[in-house]
């Protein structure tokens, strides 16, 4: 017998052992039938789930529920549910299941997969963290302007040559997350910080590859571990974690002096000696959670926003006509003698609109996954201790009922009577006690960004216009694309090089 068929065989007796102690539970959401076994893993692995989830409501209701190898799990596909569950009964609600890949991987670390008292500490000090940065404040813009005019210099140098702007969002967006976290400033091009980027993206990927298969009992591993590039990724993720582990050494060393930095590994550092000096066991703060938090946040700092800036120009080429509304809102309130500041949001709606539009219409994390920690109920639904609940964000956002024309890219629905820009049933972030912390800082780093390039570039299709498909996983990434960056027809500012030079500069 072959190692194939002894591996196959194996595999199946699982699944039968795992069905025959399977309870039954009663009392779930509707649905669809599925496969003995399997459930409706294959239509999740045929075709992108979160269509097929929205297919499926439509038959079903908004909140619904389907087979996943031998566990039922929970579908919300509207705001009002997803408020139900994750707001108003947000505790019973806030957990993360344990049978998936990353939690595998991470061992309940980090604040992703985090739950109790060691997700409470970790998003307390992350807070912390950002109040301290002064974030909604003039600090934390002043130094997302810092990263923004290194990249627009950089950019500069690159006008007139078809150009991916992947890696050069993700450097400028990485170093506003590296200087918070880590208290450190890349270079343009520095070796390290394309290796950070390849291998947190490396991560990220290998995980999506696995799809519905990392949520799968027994079959959880295959999807994720059994792929060709498996042990390169992870073999990155080991020399990126040790990487995390010589830079708390680093910090430890400079923990008394007065010049030292403020970031998060010396928020953390310090809740450690005070805890160490009132003799207290370290409880949650250990080295290994602070690497964990460390990753989990890189990750959501940098993929979310980068994405949504990729989507952002993406559209600039697709839709000309609502480019060409943005550029004149733009010369009409900022012109071109000064850069972009926050407090010309209010002024600008149709860029708040557009960037909107953009979360709504790209849905960069189309799923929200939760679970349960007791027993607890929804509506007139029984939900067991450890159900896998998703929120269907992408599902929400493309509902004809709420958005009419939910597959149109139309910036103008996020416009209210009076022209003010409005937020009505977008959900980007999610919501509830889970949802992004870095939600504040994201829409600066994009209004700021967007609106610098669009006041000093114009973005010209480079070949075939690119499509607007996605390329699904756990995030939603428009495909790679090249543009061709002109220089707009005022002048582009002269470079500054100094810090009081970009103040002056970004002055509103």
């Amino acid at each position: 017998m072959s190692p194939l068929t002894i591996a196959l065989s194996v595999i199946v007796a699982s699944l039968l052992v795992l069905l025959f102690l399977q309870p039954r539970k009663k009392g779930l959401p509707p649905g669809p039938t599925g496969l003995p076994l399997i459930g409706n893993l294959l239509n999740l692995i045929s075709e992108n789930s979160t269509e097929y989830f929205s297919r499926m409501s439509q038959k079903h209701g908004p909140l619904m529920s389907i087979q996943l190898g031998t566990q039922r799990i929970v579908v919300i596909n509207s705001q009002e549910w997803l408020y139900q569950a994750f707001v108003k009964q947000g505790d019973h609600f806030n957990h993360r299941h344990h049978s998936t890949v990353i939690y595998f991987i991470t061992n309940g670390r980090g604040i992703a997969m985090a739950e109790g008292q060691k997700w409470k500490d970790s998003r307390r000090i992350t807070v912390q963290l950002l109040r301290d940065f002064g974030l909604g404040k003039t600090s934390i813009e002043n130094y997302v302007n810092l990263e923004l005019q290194t990249l627009l210099d950089t950019l500069h140098e690159k006008v007139n040559k078809p150009v991916d702007l992947h890696h050069d969002l993700s450097t400028a967006v990485l170093n506003i997350v590296w200087h918070m976290l880590v208290g450190e400033q890349f270079k343009m091009g520095d070796p390290t910080l394309h290796w950070i980027i390849d291998s947190l993206e490396q991560t990220l990927n290998l995980v999506e590859q696995g799809g519905f298969l990392n949520f799968t009992p027994v079959l959880q591993f295959i999807g994720t571990f059994f792929q060709p590039k498996a042990f390169r990724v992870l073999f990155s993720m080991i020399h990126r974690i040790r990487y995390f582990y010589r830079l708390i050494k680093t910090h430890n060393e400079k923990m008394d002096d007065p010049a030292r930095s403020h970031d998060l590994i010396y928020v953390f550092l310090e809740e450690q000696k005070r805890l160490k000096k009132l003799g207290q066991p370290l409880g949650t703060f250990t080295d290994s959670q602070l690497v964990w938090l460390l990753s989990d946040l890189f990750i959501v700092g940098l993929d979310t926003t980068v994405t949504t800036l990729r989507w952002s120009v993406l559209f600039f080429i697709t839709r000309p006509k609502v480019t060409q509304k943005l550029i004149e809102e733009i010369d009409s309130v900022i012109g071109s003698e000064r850069k972009p500041c926050l407090n010309d949001r209010d002024n600008m709606p149709y860029m708040e609109a557009f960037i909107n539009e953009v979360m709504r219409f790209s849905t960069i994390t189309p799923l929200a996954a939760h679970a349960t920690p007791e027993d607890t109920t929804l509506g007139e639904y029984h939900i067991p201790k450890q159900t896998l609940v998703i929120a269907n964000l992408w599902g929400i956002h493309h509902d004809p009922k709420v958005w009419g024309d939910p597959h149109e890219f139309r910036p103008e629905r996020f416009l209210g009577p009076e022209g003010k820009a409005m937020l009505k049933h977008l959900v980007p972030f999610s919501l509830g006690r889970r949802n992004c912390l870095g939600e504040s800082l994201a829409r600066t780093e994009i209004f700021l960004f967007l609106t610098s390039l669009l006041q000093q570039f114009t973005f010209v299709q480079h070949g075939d216009k690119p499509s607007e498909k996605f390329n699904h996983g756990i995030l939603m990434h428009p495909v790679h694309h090249k543009v061709i960056l002109k220089h707009r027809q005022h002048d582009h500012p002269q470079k500054n090089s100094s810090s009081d030079g970009i103040h002056s500069a970004f002055s509103c």
